[in-house]
């Protein structure tokens, strides 16, 4: 008996860390790819997922169309949905907190369904049969958020090479 409840233990232990790695991967800048831009009438579309506190997330839109910007906004969001640690694509109900800031529901509805494909860096958002998002990271740009300062190795063997 007590070693089911070490097992079980264990197993919850490891769902968790394994959904904060998933967090850790979800972090970022998500940016829409050409073709989705194109389809529709888009110049840019960026999501940024910042820091969480498990499901609860930070974040940014920003949109831009040939009129200019449409969508500029700090957002949080909030994901709904169990997944199991080693399924490769992540089912999720997102809301999304507009801070106050007004939004056009047609545009981009505030309750969306999120499909994300860790292994293939891909969120989907869509709602119904509408996709509204086809997001790809920024490894680049997500990168530059993760570290503030060089550590000071790289910052050294950087200026002892010139």
């Amino acid at each position: 008996m007590i070693l089911y409840g070490i097992i079980i233990t264990l197993i919850i232990i490891a769902i968790f860390y394994l959904r904060s790695i998933e967090n850790a991967l979800m972090k970022g800048f998500w940016k829409a790819d050409i073709d989705f831009c194109e389809t529709a009438d888009l110049d840019m579309f960026i999501l940024y997922i910042g820091e969480s506190d498990y499901y609860n997330t930070n974040g940014y839109l920003l949109a831009k169309n040939k009129a200019g910007i449409i969508l500029n906004n700090p957002i949080k969001l909030f994901f709904d949905g169990f997944n199991l640690p080693l399924i490769t694509n992540k089912e999720y109900e997102i809301s999304i907190d507009w801070l106050g800031f007004e939004h056009n529901p047609e545009a981009l509805p505030s309750i969306l369904n999120m499909c994300y494909y860790p292994y293939h860096n891909k969120i989907i958002l869509y709602k119904n049969d509408t996709t509204y998002a086809i997001l790809y990271k920024d490894s680049v740009m997500s990168c530059s958020t993760d570290q503030p300062k060089m550590p000071a190795q790289l910052l050294e063997s950087d200026t002892s090479s010139r």
